[in-house]
């Protein structure tokens, strides 16, 4: 499951990475294209027959390079027609380098007959360079009366949808990606720290020391479960063989081997083996007074041979 993840969130980082530089790649090549916005064309909906009152769409399409973008836009209506909201300015048909800007303006007729040309006018920008403007063609229409002179009222304005901002449209996928890829990053698999063989010993005996203080263990249980983790910790911290070994095979083997044990400890680890081969061999029965003594004798020992490495950790 973990290689899966792994797997996963190196796939999506590469494609995120991949869609980035190809946005930028596609960017920068579109800052070498001209601008050319030549006789736009205007297209009505409907384009002929509209009765009074009655809405028409008025849209022109303008391609442009994918850096630039269109803004300011006016409209002079037709005679005989006004303006229904604010013009709409969105983007569509993305290409590699380009991408289709798209005017949208709501006319509404107030007198029948065929109307006059209107005019769109609208600015092109890019980064770093002057606003160009451009005039598109709102062409002639007819119009055919629906209602008697009497009862024809004048248009209202009407509240127009406004589209997302035109100038963050790249900014929503890449922080979709953003998103997806922090969630992935939060819940990526975590690789918990090892103790070492110190931390772990003082992690066992504080257990053993609680059941020993609480009188959860009677003596010889709580001595014997002493002997074990002291036996333990001289064999995987000091690699000395003591789990299978006789208390004086131990001393034998710590004469040869002092170098790797304080020598302030030896009398209390000659004492204490020797006392838990009674216990084990002899079923001698310890006294709780000899099990509290071992105990503090055992987290001394345990102190003092403190690891460099986990001091300077502190």
């Amino acid at each position: 499951m973990k290689k899966f993840f792994h797997i996963l969130s190196a796939a999506f980082c590469i494609a995120a990475a991949a869609a980035v530089l190809l946005f930028a790649a596609a960017y920068l090549a579109s800052r070498k294209q001209a601008v050319e916005v030549t006789d736009p064309a205007v297209k009505l909906t409907p384009d002929s027959g509209a009765g009074l009152g009655e809405d028409v769409s008025a849209e022109v399409d303008i391609p442009l390079p994918l850096c630039c973008g269109v803004d300011n836009v006016s409209v002079t209506p037709p005679p005989g027609t006004v303006t229904s909201g604010s013009p709409l300015i969105t983007w569509h048909k993305l290409r590699f380098t380009g991408r289709n800007w798209r005017i949208r303006t709501v006319l509404r007729p107030v007198r029948p007959g065929r109307t006059a040309a209107g005019k769109l006018q609208f600015e092109v920008r890019r980064g770093g360079e002057a606003p160009r403007t451009f005039t598109a063609a709102i062409p002639e229409f007819d119009v055919r009366e629906t209602v008697g002179a009497d009862k024809l009222e004048l248009a209202s304005a009407v509240e127009v949808r406004k589209g997302f901002p035109r100038r963050l449209g790249w900014l929503l996928p890449l922080a979709v990606l953003a998103a997806a890829g922090l969630v992935l990053y939060l819940k990526r698999p975590r690789k918990i720290r090892e103790l070492t063989e110190w931390e772990r010993t003082v992690r066992e005996f504080t257990d053993l020391k609680k059941q020993i203080s609480s009188g959860a263990l009677p003596p010889d249980r709580a001595f014997i479960g002493l002997v074990e983790l002291m036996r333990r910790y001289l064999e995987r911290r000091f690699g000395l063989p003591v789990t299978r070994r006789t208390a004086q095979e131990f001393i034998t083997i710590m004469d040869r081997c002092g170098d790797r044990l304080p020598e302030e400890s030896r009398p209390f680890l000659r004492e204490f083996l020797t006392t838990a081969d009674l216990v084990k061999f002899a079923k001698v029965v310890p006294e709780a007074s000899l099990v509290d003594r071992s105990a503090e004798n055992a987290e001394l020992f345990i102190t003092h041979t403190r690891p460099e490495s986990e001091v300077k950790n502190v």
